[in-house]
């Protein structure tokens, strides 16, 4: 486990107050129930990372932390955008209609936590994560505060890890405080990052490590120059092409990748002092994301006629909230620390719902209402036998299953969906990664079967749909200020 890495670090230990030494009661109550550290790294696609096996050097220190647990090779995301995206991760339940606020018939994780004795913290750079959307259910300390940093208005103003990390100090502290006897309960400690969400911002000092001109290009070679020359403008110079502008693309690629990295950066320092405060001793340390991105890598889902007109960068799909395809729906899923065994990697098809069950189990505190996830202790214990035949995903416009056996992927628009061109899609992911030939007329009778097993899920696993007033939805303003439309998220009245 990560170790106190300076004499500052340690002095840092004794500004605590004195009751947060390691007396016996503390030492029992450690003993008991592990502290659990769940951290939610907001748009972070597993194949930009290195410790997933991209070839650039992403996430170093994930890498490291791989070595002491466990990873999740192929996890799947249960909604394409962060509101109803952390509901289901913070409920364990599956979400088959759009809901962006917590149901208040629902027990979160948090709750369950508290009710088990634990002290519950939280510090969000998602300015949407809301105590006022029932995300604070649950927490003794919740912070979603916006950035200090003056912003021109209609900006983005979360808050970068640096910040996050200065909020969570003071915190944290108070938390780590002993209880009235003597012994300091076990804590439940919720970060969310945001960094690696558009816009995207440079980081000079990472340029020689993370070239953005070296950024790993679209697959395949020349697929976005063809489809630009099949269904785009022309370049305003007929000499021209739009080269320079392909260019740019994957220079912002390469900014993804250098976020990636100062989060990853980032998150070493402070796992550096959360290990000078004694939290790393007896803890279970979970990191998954809400969802992936969208690099230019798809069209959008436009007529004709709007491709034609399109620039470039609007082209090409940029962002998560709209689209099914896999660079969205396919996260990361780390787990290290107590109880997770050392050194073990996972290819069986897990998804974020199960999340909350296994943390659960891993920590030894009962659940308090029905949870859709499973636990994947049997599979960290070597139990896991035949495990998901189908994995579910939704988004604003459409829904998707994925066969694991197979690789069949088939994505089926709602109405929302159909109003906005989409149609049904099925891809064969073994032969197809990258999502570019649609089977669904040529193989209709699979398509068919899929169907059914998406109409099956929809019916085991009913949501009432989010109507806007109910609950306390995000504001326009604040989903503009974070690039969503009302197309992504479903809740334009328009797009209803």
């Amino acid at each position: 486990m990560i170790r106190p890495a300076s004499l500052a670090l340690a002095a840092l230990l004794l500004a605590l107050p004195a009751g947060c030494s390691k007396d016996s009661n503390a030492v029992q109550a450690a003993e008991r129930r592990p502290d659990v550290i769940l951290i939610v790294v907001d748009t972070l696609r597993s194949d930009h990372m290195s410790v997933y096996g991209y070839p650039r050097p992403t996430t170093p220190f994930l890498e490291e932390c791989a070595r002491e647990g466990a990873v999740f090779e192929d996890v799947t995301t249960q909604f394409s955008w962060t509101m109803p995206s952390m509901v289901s991760i913070m409920t364990g339940r599956y979400l088959s209609e759009l809901m962006p606020v917590v149901p208040e018939d629902t027990p979160t994780l948090a709750e369950c936590f508290s009710a088990a004795g634990y002290r519950t913290l939280a510090v969000v750079s998602n300015v949407l994560i809301t105590d006022q959307a029932g995300f604070g259910r649950g927490f003794d300390h919740y912070d979603a505060s916006p950035s200090k940093e003056l912003r021109p208005k209609g900006q983005d103003r979360t808050r970068d890890l640096i910040e996050l990390q200065e909020d969570l100090w003071p915190a944290l502290r108070r938390a780590l405080e002993p209880g009235p006897n003597g012994a300091r309960p076990p804590l439940f400690l919720y970060l969310h990052t945001f960094d690696a969400h558009q816009p995207f911002r440079e980081h000079p000092e990472l340029e020689a490590l993370l070239s953005v001109e070296e950024a790993t290009p679209v697959e395949p070679p020349g697929w976005q120059a063809a489809e630009l020359a099949r269904h785009g403008p022309p370049p305003a110079d007929p000499e021209a092409d739009w080269s320079t502008e392909l260019d740019q693309i994957l220079a912002e690629r390469g900014l993804y990748d250098q976020e990636i990295r100062f989060t990853d950066d980032q998150l070493r320092s402070m796992f550096d002092r959360l290990g000078a405060l004694g939290l790393l001793d007896n803890a279970l340390i979970a990191l998954v994301a809400d969802h992936g991105e969208g690099l230019w890598e798809h069209l959008p889902p436009k007529t004709e006629s709007e491709l034609a007109a399109s620039h470039p960068r609007e082209f090409f799909y940029s962002g998560h909230g709209q689209i099914q395809y896999q660079e969205v729906l396919t996260t990361p899923f780390l787990l290290w620390g107590a109880g997770v065994p050392r050194g073990v990697r996972h290819a069986e098809a897990v998804e974020n719902v199960d999340l909350a069950p296994t943390l659960l189990e891993l920590a030894d505190v009962p659940a308090r209402g029905s949870l859709h996830g499973r636990s994947l202790v049997t599979l960290l214990e070597g139990r896991g036998g035949p495990w998901r035949e189908y994995v579910f995903s939704n988004s604003e416009p459409s829904k998707s299953v994925r066969e694991v056996a197979t690789g069949l992927k088939l994505v089926v628009p709602n109405r929302r969906g159909l109003l906005a061109g989409w149609h049904e899609q099925l891809y064969d992911l073994r032969n197809d990664p990258h999502e570019r030939e649609d089977l669904a007329k040529s193989r209709a009778d699979d398509a068919a079967r899929l169907r059914r097993v998406l109409e099956d899920w929809t019916a085991r696993f009913p949501t009432a749909r989010y109507v806007d007033g109910q609950g306390q939805g995000p504001s326009p303003a604040a989903l503009q200020a974070l690039g969503y439309t009302g197309a992504d998220t479903g809740l334009d009245p328009k797009h209803q």
